[in-house]
């Protein structure tokens, strides 16, 4: 869970994933860039995984004056691993690596 008082809006483009090259997308109100993630479900590794992140930049919004979520992750293929109903209610956690902050860890319990 985010901390108290972190705008989730600006907390996963501006800080987790600032590290990573953003570029324009297919709007000039989307960024995208990709990164490395590991996939761990329920204790087993699935490996390494390379996948899109598309940021919503616009403020002005009905989805950010929603506060929905601007910052999105597709699963590319990993997702035969996560799309599974067995995994509904289970926690998702997300870490970036300390020594290589382009490199992050999924991991559902």
């Amino acid at each position: 869970m985010l901390g108290e008082g972190i705008d989730h809006r600006h907390y996963f483009r501006e800080e987790l994933f600032s590290h990573l090259g953003w570029k324009t997308g297919t709007t000039e109100t989307v960024e995208e860039t990709e990164a490395e993630f590991e996939l761990i479900v329920r204790g087993v590794s699935y490996g390494e995984f390379h996948l899109r992140i598309a940021h919503t930049i616009g403020t002005e919004s009905i989805a950010y004056k929603q506060h929905n979520a601007m910052t999105r992750l597709s699963w590319g293929q990993a997702k035969q691993y996560i799309a599974q109903p067995d995994l509904i209610g289970r926690t998702l956690s997300l870490y970036r690596d300390e020594e290589n902050p382009t490199r992050f860890l999924l991991e559902i319990d």
